[in-house]
């Protein structure tokens, strides 16, 4: 049984629609700045800003639509009939049009019905093009009557009913003696509030160390977030295995620590080879390198089993580790099955070992984290004998990322934003590990 919102999400959303009135106040009709007029023959109307995206339907030259926003040359739009979707703005009149919405979105919203619609405009009878599974999460663009316009961890756009979702927040503390609270995401911006040391504030988005709050009118604001501490959970209901570490709270439990990552394969080994030919050992060393950097910056000592496309055996990526004295061996990998349709991620650990507990933990924060990141079916934590799971005298953990047997999986594979965020999730089950 479906269950409905707090109290707490009808006030939030209240605050998002003042926000989106902002944008939307003024004549009814769209300022002629606002919109582009189709000059192709037909152009394809995309779920997301790419030609990976599935066409919903194709536009006929001269029909005019509205501009929210923009990624690079890709316009989210708004069509007459209400529906929103992706078209390439070289095959449009104006080259730069005003935008109303921004991309990083508002807040960010979790589903609580155990699947929820995504539909192609604001209501039931717009058509639903996909199911957003309980526990995804999403970022709120806009709100129109009960209905959010939401991006997803893949990119893509649609609306989903608001009585099925759960808006999220972090609370942190003010630990400057008075913190100016400003316009926008920056110094430059005006100081519109200023909070004193110990206030606690409900922070709904982060943009490079920079937190979006809602104001007591109903406005946004920002704050630097270099300046606060964390105040506890944020009251999304999840486990504190599955909670997001913050990136400026790791370092005090990296300090000090060894961390062995090990990208899987190499060399003339390529690993698993995708539908259109994506290697394995090209995914791992990518996303290993971005894993390094980030434990880095937390004050991590971090050593590579590889550096580069060359092979190791795997007796001596175990070696590696032991010499190092790392603390924890990490081994990154993508999936390959013979049914294409299988997708997902898991993690694996050594069950019959001295370390069999904490590689347990290990996987679950790891995987719990990699799930959350990037929104693919949760194959779970499951027990491995592979070498680099079981050789180690540490606790030692084997990720694999996604299916490179998979067409959405392989191609998520090849984006470095998706990358990039997986290696982010990797991070905080590392940090959420030693904490």
């Amino acid at each position: 049984m479906l269950k409905r919102n707090t109290t707490y999400l009808a006030v939030v959303l209240v605050f998002v629609c003042v926000f989106v009135f902002l944008f939307y106040a003024g004549d009814a009709e769209a300022k002629e700045e606002e919109t582009v007029t189709v000059t192709a023959e037909q152009l394809n109307f995309r779920l997301g800003p790419g030609t990976r995206y599935y066409a919903m339907d194709a536009l006929e030259s001269g029909t005019s639509v509205e501009v929210l926003a923009k990624q690079d040359s890709w316009f989210l739009v708004s069509l007459s009939d209400g529906r929103t979707g992706w078209i390439h703005g070289y095959y449009t009149t104006g080259s730069s049009p005003e935008t109303k919405l921004s991309l990083q979105g508002i807040a960010k919203v979790e589903i609580t019905a155990s699947s929820l619609n995504i539909r192609m405009g604001p209501g039931q009878e717009y058509t639903a093009f996909d199911q957003l599974q309980g526990g995804t999460e999403a970022t709120i663009l806009a709100e129109e009557n009960g209905w959010l316009l939401v991006k997803t961890r893949y990119g893509s756009t649609g609306w989903v009913y608001s009585e099925y979702t759960r808006t999220l927040s972090q609370e942190v503390t003010v630990t400057a003696s008075t913190l100016n609270v400003r316009r926008g995401p920056g110094t430059s911006y005006e100081v519109v509030e200023q909070f004193e040391q110990g206030t606690a504030v409900k922070v709904l988005q982060e943009s490079n160390d920079w937190m979006r709050l809602f104001l007591d009118d109903g406005s946004t604001a920002w704050i630097y977030g270099y300046y606060t501490s964390d105040a506890g959970d944020s009251g999304s209901g999840r486990d504190d295995d599955a909670s997001q570490a913050p990136s400026r709270g790791g370092r005090q439990y990296l300090q000090g620590r060894t961390i062995a990552i090990d990208p899987g394969h190499g060399g003339r080994d390529p690993g698993a080879v995708g539908v259109t030919g994506l290697q394995e050992k090209v995914v791992a060393m990518t996303t290993a390198n971005k894993v390094a950097g980030y434990l880095r910056a937390q004050g991590a000592e971090v050593v590579l089993t590889r550096s580069g496309d060359y092979f190791v055996s795997l007796a001596r990526r175990v070696n590696i580790a032991h010499n190092a004295g790392a603390d924890i061996f990490v081994s990154i990998h993508a999936n390959s099955h013979p049914n294409p349709g299988i997708s997902g991620t898991e993690t694996y650990y050594y069950n019959y070992g001295g370390n069999a507990y904490s590689s347990r933990k290990l996987a679950r924060l790891v995987q719990n984290q990699m799930v959350s990141e990037s929104g693919l079916r949760n194959i779970g934590v499951k027990h491995g004998s592979f070498y680099v799971i079981r050789a180690p005298w540490i606790p030692s953990v084997l990720v694999e990322l996604g299916f490179l047997s998979n067409w959405n999986d392989e191609n998520l594979l090849k984006q470095d934003w998706f990358l990039d965020g997986q290696a982010q999730a990797i991070t905080r089950g590392i940090i959420n590990y030693f904490n």
